[in-house]
């Protein structure tokens, strides 16, 4: 009620007669919930299998918008076997049929499961003389660690999408090797490798709508800290 307005309504509550049809009706569905014998209520707490079920599996998934309900579904049916190599490939299957990820810069057109620390990681390409004399550009090999994956599938998006922007990274623009010197100073230029660093955490931060980390805050700041850290 708020100040200085008119006295207060007198208006009198009214009270329903209990043989009239809509106390009758009330009664009724009381006495059914007390036998657990309430119907309507079903699907709002059907199975968790069932309602993934009715799903359009085209559709973005809520876990991750970026992949579809069939894709993230299939994925984390691997995730729970530990199945890790078959999360990765299902995975990033869908970004390479979008065009999103070109397979024929990864050596052996694949991200690859390698079972040792860290979270991953992307180098050169190189390149080998080719018989006639000429050179051949070789593929940027990418691992993907153990850290990617203990995390939700949110966070293993993530991660994918943070290698393959290294990969897009070294690749040279005029097409050319790359090779840790032909890329210059990746080696040696600390410098060129922090802002690379950042660069691909602020992208990482920008796509976290589309991998799902947008809906883990604390995944999000450690993300961008570690950009931070990157220009320091």
């Amino acid at each position: 009620m708020q100040q200085g307005s008119a006295r207060p309504s007198t208006n009198a509550l009214s009270v329903s007669n209990p043989k009239d049809a809509a106390e009758r009706q009330a009664d009724a569905a009381a006495e059914s919930m007390a036998r657990g014998a309430v119907t309507s209520l079903a699907p709002v707490f059907a199975a968790p299998s069932i309602q993934r079920q009715l799903l359009d599996p085209d559709a973005p998934s809520t876990e991750a918008p970026g992949l579809s309900n069939a894709t993230v579904d299939a994925a984390n049916a691997h995730l729970r076997q530990r199945e890790w190599q078959e999360a990765l490939d299902v995975i990033v299957d869908e970004p390479v049929r979008k065009a999103v990820i070109d397979r024929s810069l990864l050596e052996g057109g694949r991200m690859h499961f390698q079972g040792v620390g860290g979270e991953g990681l992307t180098t050169p390409s190189g390149f080998r003389r080719t018989p006639a004399g000429g050179l051949k550009t070789l593929r940027h090999p990418l691992r993907l660690d153990r850290l990617a994956f203990n995390r939700g599938l949110p966070w293993l998006y993530r991660t994918i999408q943070h290698e393959y922007h290294h990969v897009l990274q070294l690749k040279d623009p005029r097409g050319l090797p790359t090779t840790e010197t032909a890329v210059p100073g990746q080696a040696a230029d600390r410098v060129l490798i922090d802002q690379q660093e950042a660069k691909t955490y602020a992208d990482v931060i920008l796509q976290a709508h589309l991998t799902g980390e947008f809906a883990h805050p604390r995944d999000i700041r450690e993300d961008w800290g570690r950009g931070v850290l990157s220009r320091r």
